[in-house]
C-alpha cells in the first residue's frame, strides 16, 4: 500500500508549468557557416533543414500566459491552494438538497470573487511582462545587408504574443550616440536607418549596415555594435574601432561588477572592418561551437579560416546582457541567440510565486 505522505509530497512538488511548456534542452554542438553554403547533409530528403541544425530565434519571452492558456493555467495555479479546493467542494455539495444548508450562490460567490481578483492581478502582472518583452525584443541593432551577403544558417520561427493589441505602436527611440538616417562613417560603411532589412532594394545593393529588431537577429549574422549599446546575443568579435582591436564591456547585468572588462577580436578576422569586407565571398569561414551551457566563465569554440584555426573563448566574445563602453564600434558574428545565450540559460523560467505561509497552510487545511 502506498504511503499517503508520498502522494501529498508528489502533489505539492508538481509543477503546473510543465503542463504548458516543454523542458528545452540546450542544442547540440554547432558549426556556423559565414559566406558559405550549408553542406548537403544538413538537409533531409524533403529539402528541409534537419531539426538539429535549426537554431532558436533571438526572441526571448518571460511572460507566463497567452490568451489561450491564461484561464486553464491560472485556475490550476489557484487550485494548488488546498483552501480553494475545500471551498469548491463545499460549494458543489450545496447543489444537492441532501447536503444543502444554505443557498449555493451564497457559498460560491466569495470563492468566485477571490478567484477573479487573483486572476486579474496575475493577468495585469503578465501584461507588464509582455510589454517588457516587447521593449527588449523590439530594440534595434545594426546587421549586414546587401551585396553578395546571404546568411545560410537556418532559424526557428518566432512565437506570437498578444501584447501587440494592448500597447500603442510607437517608434523605438534611437540612442543619442547613434546616427539617424543614411550616413557613411569614417571607415566607409554606409548605414541605412530608414527602411527594413527585408526590402527588395537590398538585393544587388552595395553592402551596408541596417537596423533590425533584436528578435529578427539570426545565428551567423554580422552585427555592428555601437558605443553604449547593449549586446543583443552572444557574439564573437571580428574587429573594433580601437587600437589592437580591443573592446570594453560593462558586465554589471551578468556578475554585478561595475568595472569595465576588456575583450579583443579574433586575430585572423581583424581585417573584417567594413560591410564590404564582411560581405565578400572571399572572406568565408566557419565557427565550430560546443553546445550551449550555463557556465558563465567557459566557452569553447574555434574559427576555421584560410586553412588555419583560431581559438574562441570568452576573451573574444561579447555576451548578451553586457554593454559596449568606451569603444566607438565593434563588428562581430552572432554565435548564440535567444534561449541559447548564457544569460537566458541561467535565468530559467518565470516561476509561480508561493509564500511560506501558503505552503505551510496546505497541510493544515
Amino acid at each position: 500500500m502506498s504511503n499517503p505522505k508520498s502522494w501529498y509530497a508528489r502533489a505539492v512538488a508538481f509543477n503546473v508549468e510543465s503542463l504548458f511548456s516543454q523542458k528545452r534542452e540546450p542544442g547540440p554542438p554547432r558549426t556556423i557557416f559565414v559566406n558559405e553554403q550549408i553542406p548537403d547533409h544538413y538537409i533531409d530528403h524533403k529539402g528541409r533543414p534537419k531539426p538539429e541544425f535549426v537554431y532558436t530565434s533571438n526572441q526571448v519571452i518571460t511572460s507566463k500566459y497567452t490568451i489561450i492558456t491564461f484561464l486553464p493555467r491560472n485556475l490550476l495555479e489557484q487550485f494548488r491552494r488546498i483552501a480553494n479546493l475545500f471551498f469548491l467542494g463545499i460549494s458543489i455539495l450545496q447543489f444537492f438538497p441532501k447536503f444543502s444548508t444554505i443557498s449555493p450562490g451564497v457559498v460560491i460567490l466569495p470563492l468566485i470573487i477571490i478567484l477573479t481578483v487573483t486572476a486579474l492581478k496575475d493577468g495585469y502582472e503578465d501584461v507588464k511582462r509582455h510589454e517588457s518583452d516587447k521593449r527588449i525584443n523590439h530594440s534595434t541593432v545594426k546587421v549586414l545587408v546587401g551585396g553578395e551577403w546571404n546568411n545560410t544558417n537556418k532559424m526557428r520561427p518566432k512565437n506570437k504574443t498578444f501584447v501587440r493589441g494592448l500597447t500603442p505602436r510607437r517608434r523605438n527611440p534611437t540612442p543619442n550616440s547613434i546616427e539617424s538616417g543614411n550616413d557613411t562613417d569614417s571607415d566607409g560603411d554606409f548605414d541605412d536607418d530608414n527602411s527594413t532589412a527585408t526590402d527588395p532594394k537590398y538585393r544587388g545593393s552595395r553592402p551596408h549596415w541596417k537596423r533590425v529588431l533584436w528578435e529578427d537577429l539570426n545565428v551567423g549574422d554580422f552585427v555592428k555594435i555601437m558605443d553604449n549599446e547593449p549586446i543583443p546575443a552572444d557574439i564573437m568579435i571580428c574587429a573594433t574601432s580601437e587600437e589592437e582591436d580591443v573592446a570594453f564591456v560593462e558586465t554589471k547585468n551578468l556578475d554585478g561588477e561595475t568595472n569595465l572588462k576588456s575583450r579583443h577580436a579574433v586575430s585572423s578576422l581583424s581585417h573584417l572592418r567594413t560591410a564590404g569586407r564582411c560581405a565578400g565571398n572571399q572572406n568565408s569561414f566557419r565557427i565550430n561551437c560546443d553546445r550551449p551551457d550555463t557556465d558563465m566563465y567557459r566557452l569553447q569554440a574555434n574559427v576555421t579560416a584560410d586553412g588555419g584555426t583560431s581559438p574562441v573563448d570568452l576573451s573574444v566574445t561579447l555576451l548578451r546582457g553586457t554593454i559596449l563602453r568606451n569603444t566607438r564600434w565593434a563588428i562581430g558574428v552572432v554565435m548564440f541567440t535567444g534561449l541559447d545565450t548564457k544569460i537566458v540559460l541561467n535565468s530559467g523560467g518565470t516561476p509561480s510565486k508561493r509564500s511560506k505561509v501558503e505552503r505551510q497552510m496546505n497541510p493544515q487545511v
